[in-house]
């Protein structure tokens, strides 16, 4: 049997729903928690996808999740990625 990652998403805009639908098609991925810097729509994909929304912050330090998938714009994604360094 293989491993289940936990994936934690970040930017919840139109291509995530990809995210969400392709999740099926891979046996070793599971997207747990989400978040974007507007939280009204990380609440309204938590929702729809029956799971938990967090802050962009409270994800990055979430212990439970094994990955980030970060589909933010370019500007943000450097941003995010300089943060973390």
């Amino acid at each position: 049997m293989n491993k289940v990652f936990k994936v934690g998403l970040i930017g919840c805009g139109h291509i995530s729903e990809t995210y969400f639908r392709a999740e099926k098609y891979f046996n070793n991925i599971k997207i747990v928690k989400c978040a974007d810097i507007n939280h009204r729509i990380a609440l309204k994909c938590a929702k729809t996808y029956k799971i938990k929304a967090l802050s962009v912050r409270e994800l990055l330090k979430d212990q439970e999740v094994e990955i980030i998938l970060n589909l933010t714009i370019p500007k943000l994604t450097i941003k995010l990625q300089n943060n973390l360094c």
